[in-house]
Order: structure tokens, then C-alpha cells, then sequence
């Protein structure tokens, strides 16, 4: 189906200030026109025009490896990246969801668009960027070529020249060039979906040849509307903005669990935004050790009297015969020595009878307990923040083990071949000094408290020892039977999040405590990143506003674009 809509040319003046860094543009502001003071007039009187193209199911990391010839010469004059974002979020990403991001500008929580089947979508309230210049600009001459039928229907029907070709990329192309040859347009969309197909078919390998194959003809593809574009009869005096996209990555077979979105195939595009004035600027991934460990806390401090954080129920986490357990918790400790202060602890006193204590000791961590005697960890107190394991293993009759680990190492191990000894008692889990026990020193935070009902192994805890805040992505999950991340900011009480253990499973703080506020980054530690952290490459939803900042166009408030613009280095700006 075609249809056509009669619309006059609108000429738009091209302003983009150049500079080296990313920048977000005010949604209530008209763009600024910076760049007439430095060019001349007949630069100032081109036409600013759009060529978008998504390619369906095409990786970031499968462009970056194939390496098309017309793509990747399109990235010597393009802000472009191998590890853009469909979205950050966790969770399966549909071809339509996929599409919605990148032609609406919001998220899946507004648009809704979830399944392929867009069952209770939101796209009245949420609608494509070509609906919105449609209605705000009418003058704006529109076209898009789709390959899918769904994507004509939910995304480009408002356009001035719409079809479709059901699943035939190569008919797409045809038309792209066809009207890029004999129309006028501002804006003109083109879908692919040939990639997506070979790819459902080849398990997205590239080792497989069809999926490599069909990237590559796809490419071929961009070629040849390159050149139509390059070759029509006023480009000298239209100022043409390239993207080529992809609106999802791979499809996995199953859901992984406490996958990073950066490590997270599905969600992994590519992306590049062209115009031959611009550098080439690579967006790489963002290191993950930038991610800061951030929140509140108590603050432990001994000096002025006994901080605790103390359980309600006395009963709850005794270590009894054939019972395992493993505790670890995040803590940072000024820079010293340190003589014996308790810093967590099942006891009523330090260093005797039934139950355990875990202190320090030099600028170490120590644990005493009476199936142990005392056991060494490693190093705590430099002013940094380290992760601190204790695993209980006891078997009737047969032996007790205690093992320590510092940041996910093993430091030492206690076996002992007998069980006799009595660990259990009435004494309420402690966390902080026991009264008149050791110097009163330390300067601590003590967070994301974790006791799991298994002995986790060497491997085990060196791949969760980092992990600043659990969840049901965690691995470990469903052994987790008590979990307090510390951060009730302002309470006196450290609620445990898991509800496994009753309603007595809370810690009350007691003392002169404190709650601080921390923000820092640790090599010890790997916190789960703020939306801002996933937002140091290009979005899906950063196209849109890309887009309307090219044509400048003002942004609607209500339109609650959720993107932000990119701005090129420019190769004919002298600084």
C-alpha cells in the first residue's frame, strides 16, 4: 500500500554548536544558532535533512567484527559506537520494543510497547518521531519504506510517503533510492529486516555464513542509497544527517541472571550519526570501576560510646550441628591498628564462651569462635572499602570448618575434627563494639549485611564477593535468609529485606550513632551503575531528540523525550 500526502517544502537553517563533549539540550528552549557568526551565507541557506535506516537484529558487536565497507566508511565522518543500548533495563527485548525506543524517544515504561504483538501499547499518548513533526511541522515532506508490516502500521503511517514491501529488504531499498532520486523530502526512514531473519535462522553467529552474509548485503544496501543521495541534482546545497541503527541485538535461548545490559547480547546496538563535516569520535563502553558505591549509612564510631545495631530476636542465626552458613558484608575502616574491637558478633562476650566474634586486630580482620579458636582474614583498615566473607561448615560427629576470605580471596581455614564444642546461645546477633571489648578506635561502616543457609565455595564467593546490592537476579538468591543492606537512611532500625526470617529479624540501632552519606569507587567493590552510567553511549532513545536538534525543531515538553543529543566534533571549525 502507498499513500501520499500533499505537503509544501519547508527549508530549515541548520545550528549545532561543535564542541568535544556530550551535551543535553533544553526540551523548552529553541536551539541555538550559533554557527551563523562563523559561516557564510551560502552555507547558512542549506537545507538540514534526515536519512534514518535501522537495521533489524544487528549487533553492535557483529558490525563492529564483519566490518561492512559502507558502514564503517560512514564512521570516518560520524559520532558512532559498537555499544549502544536498546535499553538498560533487564528482561527480554522485542524487535518492537526495539522500535519503539528508537522512533518514539521514551522508554518501554511509557510507550508499553512490550510483545511483537503491541497488545496494550501506549503509542496514542507516545507516538514516532515522524507523527510528532507531522503535527508540529506540517510543511515537512516525510517518507518511510518499511520492510515489516508492523512497523509501517504502529510507527510511519502518519508519514507523506509510506509502504511497505513485506519482508523484502531489497524492494526498500529500491524505494529509498527511488525517492531520494525523484522526491523532495526532509525526512526519509528506511527498515530492514533481512538481518533479523538470517539471524533467528543462524543462532546469531557469525560463524555461520548467512548471518554474516546478510549484514553484509544489507551494507551493500546502504551503499547504493549512499550514492543516490550523493548524486541528487541540489545535494551541494542540503545539509544531510546519516543514522544507521539497529533496533535490538541478538535473541538468547535463555534469561541470564545478573547480566550487565553492556554484557547483555540482546540489548547490544550499534550506532552512526553522519555528515560530512563531521570527526570521527568513537563511543566506547564506560569503564566499569567508574561506577561509585554510593548511599547511607551508620556510622560505627567507638569513641563516644557503644554503637550497635543489635537483632531483635535472640534465636535467629545460631550455628547448630550439620548447619552452614556463610556471612559477608562491605565494610570501610579508617587507615590504622587496631587492638581487638568486636565488629560483628553472636556472643556475650569477646574471646569466650559459646557463639563467635569477628574483630579487628593490626589493620586486619580476625574471627574467634568456639569451634575455631582464632583465624586470621586479611587486611581492612586503609581507609578503603573491602568485602569480608566467614563460612561455617559443620558436620555431626565428623568436623567444623571455618573459612576467611577477604575481597573474594581465601585467606585461611580452620578444620576442626571434633563438634562438641557449643556454638549456639541466647545472645542476639551484634553488629559493633561489645561493651568493654577492645579499643575503641575504629571509625566504621558496616552495609549490605548478607547470611546465606549455604557454604558457598571458593569460587562461589570470588564471583559474588563485589556485588554491593543483592536481588533475585543473584545467583545465590534462594540461599539468602538474611539480608540488611544498611541504607534506612535516618531509621533506628536496619530492616532485613528478605522477610524470610519473621517479623524479628530486624537490627535496632542503640548509641550515639550516625547516619553518613558515602559516595565512592573502590576496586574491591562492583556496584550496580546508575541510569547515567548506561547513558555514556548512545540510547535508542537518544534519535529522536538527535533528530528534531538537526532539524530545529522545537522539542514539546509534553512530548517527555527521554534522549539527549550528541554533539560531532566538526572538521571545518578551526578552535
Amino acid at each position: 500500500m502507498k499513500t501520499v500526502k500533499f505537503t509544501y517544502l519547508r527549508k530549515i537553517i541548520l545550528t549545532i554548536i561543535g564542541v568535544f563533549s556530550l551535551v543535553l539540550v533544553s526540551c523548552e528552549k529553541e536551539f541555538p544558532n550559533l554557527l551563523k557568526e562563523s559561516y557564510s551565507e551560502n552555507y547558512q541557506n542549506k537545507s538540514n535533512k534526515v536519512l534514518f535506516i535501522t537495521i533489524d537484529g544487528a549487533s553492535g558487536d557483529a558490525i563492529r567484527q564483519t566490518a561492512p565497507s559502507n558502514i564503517m566508511q560512514l564512521t570516518t565522518q560520524s559520532v558512532y559506537t559498537f555499544n549502544g543500548l536498546a535499553n538498560a533495563d533487564l528482561g527480554e527485548v522485542t524487535e518492537a520494543e526495539g522500535w519503539a525506543n528508537q522512533l518514539t524517544g521514551v522508554d518501554v515504561n511509557k510507550h508499553n510497547v512490550v510483545s511483537n504483538d503491541f497488545e496494550n501499547n501506549n503509542l496514542d499518548e507516545y507516538p514516532s518521531f515522524i507523527s510528532l513533526i507531522e503535527e508540529s511541522s506540517s510543511s515537512m515532506n516525510t517518507a518511510a519504506f518499511s520492510s515489516s508490516p508492523k512497523f509501517s502500521r504502529y510507527f510511519t503511517s502518519n508519514a507523506d510517503i509510506y509502504e511497505n514491501f513485506n519482508l523484502n529488504d531489497e524492494e526498500v531499498k529500491n524505494a529509498i533510492i527511488d525517492n531520494l532520486e525523484n522526491e523532495d523530502p526532509d525526512i526519509v526512514v528506511g527498515q530492514f529486516h533481512g538481518v533479523q531473519t538470517a539471524g533467528e535462522r543462524a543462532g546469531f553467529q557469525l560463524d555461520d555464513s548467512e548471518y554474516a552474509d546478510e549484514i553484509m548485503k544489507t551494507d551493500d544496501y546502504i551503499g547504493q542509497i549512499m550514492e543516490a543521495l550523493k548524486s541528487r541534482p541540489e545535494y551541494n546545497n542540503e545539509d544531510w544527517l546519516v543514522i544507521i541503527t539497529s533496533n535490538k541485538g541478538e535473541e538468547l535461548e535463555e534469561e541470564p541472571l545478573g547480566i550487565d545490559p553492556f554484557d547483555d547480547d540482546r540489548r547490544n546496538t550499534f550506532m552512526v550519526i553522519h555528515n560530512t563535516r563531521f570527526n570521527a569520535n568513537l563511543i566506547q563502553e564506560p569503564i566499569a570501576t567508574e561506577a561509585k558505591y554510593s548511599g547511607y549509612g551508620v556510622k560505627y564510631n567507638y569513641a563516644n560510646g557503644n554503637v550497635n545495631a543489635i537483632l531483635e530476636d535472640s534465636t535467629l542465626f545460631n550455628i547448630e550441628e550439620d548447619s552452614e552458613y556463610t556471612i559477608q558484608f562491605l565494610m570501610k575502616n579508617r587507615a590504622g591498628t587496631y587492638g581487638w574491637p568486636t565488629i560483628l558478633s553472636k556472643r556475650s562476650r569477646g574471646f569466650g564462651g559459646p557463639g563467635w566474634n569477628i574483630f579487628l586486630k593490626g589493620d586486619d580482620y580476625w574471627i574467634n569462635s568456639s569451634m575455631s579458636w582464632e583465624l586470621g582474614g586479611g587486611t581492612v583498615s586503609d581507609g578503603d572499602w573491602h568485602v569480608v566473607t566467614v563460612v561455617f561448615d559443620r558436620e555431626a560427629g565428623v568436623s567444623s570448618t571455618v573459612r576467611l576470605f577477604t575481597d573474594g580471596v581465601f585467606n585461611s581455614e580452620a578444620i576442626i575434627d571434633h563438634t562438641q564444642d557449643e556454638v549456639s546461645n541466647d545472645v542476639p546477633l551484634r553488629i559493633g563494639r561489645i561493651p568493654n571489648d577492645g579499643d575503641v578506635s575504629p571509625d566504621l561502616f558496616l552495609t549490605n549485611l548478607q547470611i546465606y543457609n549455604k557454604a558457598l565455595t571458593n569460587d562461589d564467593i570470588a564471583s559474588i564477593s563485589c556485588i554491593t546490592e543483592v536481588n533475585d537476579t543473584h545467583p545465590f538468591y534462594e540461599n539468602l535468609i538474611g539480608y540488611w543492606p544498611g541504607n534506612d537512611r535516618d531509621e533506628h532500625i536496619l530492616n532485613e529485606r528478605t522477610g524470610k526470617m519473621g517479623e524479628n529479624a530486624d537490627f535496632v540501632m542503640s548509641g550515639p550513632y550516625n547516619w553518613e552519606e558515602f559516595e565512592e569507587s573502590s576496586t574491591n567493590l562492583c556496584p550496580i551503575p546508575d541510569d547515567s552510567f548506561y547513558r555514556l553511549v548512545p540510547n535508542s532513545v537518544d534519535l529522536p531528540f538527535q533528530i528534531f536538534q538537526w532539524l530545529e525543531t522545537r522539542i514539546d515538553p509534553n512530548w517527555e523525550l527521554e534522549g539527549k543529543g550528541w554533539s560531532p566534533q566538526y572538521n571545518d571549525i578551526t578552535p
